[in-house]
């Protein structure tokens, strides 16, 4: 079964991306085509690395040195686990992560509420993260720009500059150009290490410790590398790609992301601590020193390429989560159908702004159906289905943008914006991967493939990383501040037995969805050989169409 599947999305992946070549041109062609896929994963080191992560790293090898280098290489394995198994979910399942939320926590259901209280946390981190995007683009305007008049106008005018280009659905170039220019900083960031050297004491960052007042920095390091939104949009893009490509992308992003987070934590190690608060600009001293006013404007332009390239692919994120997670998603169909019977095929920035939801299995596994005609589009889907599809999806992601202007606007410290940004992402990233564990092992999500002992072995030390640094903050923040003398011990001591219970939970979880299913296979059987009908539970779960009862 799972053999015929990989078959049948092979096909449609090279339906979409092969190009027709002269013979003897095939090899050519076949390089040509991983060389773009490559390109395309490429998306999600453009999302991670934004002001966020330059200032989180900068700060955490300014304030610590190399003790929290531990932290870039976790946060580095998680962010490709996770990943992988997002990816891997949609192939098999032909689901996004959202999607499966919707079918595992249903309209009507007693977990409903759940689901649609996590949307509102997603939506609630993409504007908390793009509020942070802006702070970053602001302090690298202000490094070169001195003017207040200048710096207002275009603090003022970001946002709707950005909001249209996402409305518009022109991010997929732009988002590129973006991304090369943040080369421009990777490059001074390279300099500054290759003319300093590496410390001799870097290799002790390794042992895994958190020195005092860091904890939220170490938080903050894991959910600025692992972004949560990151597993829906690695989701987004595995959409019709082979499980091969999946994995090489997702490394890839995943190296990347570890690497340029690596050089910023030791460039960050040379600032020198004269003030009490990690700025910015500090990073941009150190650059002076080494290179001149080039490493500055070289560090200016980059970040301000991260900053915008990482705007505009937060609030497609947000629409996705909304979008998926709400039910959203009956007329998305139509409007690809008819463009891919047109010839134009959906693009990178149309499939993250509006994911196809296919109405079959045929469908779902890339073999198209019936185009259905225009004027059947009023009568698919629900009213608010109708509503979101012709303005609400704009509508949203562009309120996530222009909200997200007012903390700059209010003229609030760039550290503390970013710090929150990363707080409030890092508590959220343990939601995110629980619900993503609980998918991969649903029999019925995963019937074609089920999700084997080795991936279980790897995605759950993972989520438990990510539930022990989110219970400690959460500890630090609230009990040991009613409790006077309690500090960082008391809060992982805390953290710990909560840590070990979510994880025996996921763990009881899984040995029930599997005995549950070896229970339906043996009723199927045992149906088959009277000649009746077989389980419902046994049934392989299917991309919902439009009005679907998903109810179990």
């Amino acid at each position: 079964q799972g053999g015929a599947y990989e078959r049948r999305v092979r096909a449609s992946t090279r339906s979409r991306h092969s190009f027709s070549a002269p013979p003897g041109g095939a090899p050519t062609m076949v390089r040509c085509s991983v060389l773009f896929e490559l390109i395309v994963w490429t998306t999600l080191t453009a999302s991670t690395i934004g002001p966020g992560t330059v200032a989180m790293c900068a700060k955490a090898g300014a304030d610590a040195q190399e003790a929290l280098l531990w932290c870039v290489v976790v946060a580095a394995v998680v962010a490709w686990v996770l990943q992988e198994a997002s990816g891997r979910l949609t192939n098999v399942s032909n689901r996004t992560l959202g999607d499966c939320a919707y079918f595992k926590m249903p309209e009507g259901s007693r977990l409903a509420f759940l689901r649609k209280v996590l949307a509102c946390y997603v939506v609630f981190g993409g504007w908390a993260y793009e509020a942070n995007n802006f702070a970053g683009t602001m302090a690298a305007v202000r490094l070169v720009v001195t003017d207040e008049a200048a710096l207002y106008t275009i603090n003022v005018l970001l946002g709707p500059l950005c909001a249209g280009m996402v409305v518009a659905g022109s991010t997929q170039r732009l988002s590129l150009l973006f991304s090369a220019v943040v080369a421009a900083m990777i490059v001074c960031f390279a300099a500054v290490i290759g003319g300093s050297g590496v410390p001799n004491s870097l290799g002790g960052g390794l042992v895994p410790t958190i020195p005092a007042g860091s904890y939220e920095v170490a938080l903050g390091l894991v959910g600025t590398t692992t972004v949560p939104h990151n597993l829906l949009l690695s989701s987004a893009l595995a959409r019709g790609a082979s499980a091969r490509s999946v994995q090489r992308g997702v490394l890839l992003s995943a190296s990347l992301s570890g690497l340029i987070s690596l050089l910023i934590l030791i460039v960050g190690m040379h600032v020198h601590k004269d003030a009490a608060e990690f700025e910015l600009r500090d990073v941009a001293d150190v650059l002076r020193s080494a290179m001149g006013r080039g490493g500055v404007w070289g560090f200016a332009l980059g970040l301000f390429g991260a900053g915008v390239s990482s705007a505009m692919t937060v609030p497609l994120a947000c629409a996705m989560a909304v979008e998926d997670m709400f039910g959203l998603r009956a007329l998305s169909a139509l409007a690809t159908q008819e463009g891919t019977e047109a010839g134009r095929g959906p693009s990178i920035g149309s499939s993250l702004a509006a994911p196809a939801a296919t109405a079959s299995p045929d469908a779902a596994a890339g073999f198209g159906s019936p185009p259905q005609p225009r004027s059947a589009r009023k009568w698919v889907g629900a009213t608010a289905s109708d509503r979101w599809q012709h303005g609400g999806r704009g509508a949203m992601m562009s309120a996530v943008v222009l909200l997200a202007l007012i903390p700059t606007l209010a003229r609030l410290p760039t550290i503390g914006i970013i710090m929150f940004a990363q707080v409030v992402n890092g508590l959220l990233l343990p939601c995110v991967a629980a619900l993503l564990f609980a998918c991969v092992n649903d029999a019925r999500l995963m019937s074609a493939a089920p999700q084997s002992t080795w991936g279980n072995a790897r995605a759950l030390p993972c989520v438990g990383i990510c539930c022990f640094l989110a219970f400690t903050v959460l500890s630090k923040q609230t009990v040991c501040r009613l409790v006077p003398g309690w500090g960082g011990r008391q809060a992982m001591a805390i953290a710990l037995p909560c840590t070990l219970g979510v994880v025996t939970g996921l763990c009881l979880l899984v040995r029930s969805s599997r005995k549950m299913t070896a229970s339906a296979r043996v009723a199927a059987d045992a149906a088959a050989r009277r000649g009746a009908e077989p389980s419902a539970e046994l049934t392989i779960a299917r991309p919902r169409a439009a009005n679907a009862d998903l109810s179990v």
